[in-house]
């Protein structure tokens, strides 16, 4: 049975401490820096996520799932970014 990578871009950064508190996930420190670097968190969390998504897809991963979590702006970059990059088909 084929693995899904499970992705989920972050919108801010008190999402990363909740995540830790509630799941015991460890946070990589390259993403936390990454998000603090800059004002836009959201475009900083797409910029990571498709990082990770474009990774996994070279490296063999047969699929992904997207959670937006009812906040689709960043799943819709995501998928957009990838398209760009040759993964997806381009619309028609």
């Amino acid at each position: 049975m084929p693995l899904l990578a499970g992705i989920m871009p972050v919108r801010e950064i008190a999402q990363l401490q909740r995540f830790r508190d509630l799941s015991g996930c460890v946070i990589p420190e390259d993403l936390a820096k990454f998000l603090s670097e800059g004002p836009d968190v959201l475009q900083r969390g797409v910029d990571y996520a498709t990082q990770q998504c474009e990774e996994l897809l070279r490296n063999g991963v047969p699929g992904l799932q997207l959670y937006c979590r009812n906040q689709h702006q960043s799943v819709v970059r995501i998928t957009e970014n990838l398209r760009g990059l040759g993964f997806l088909p381009r619309r028609v």
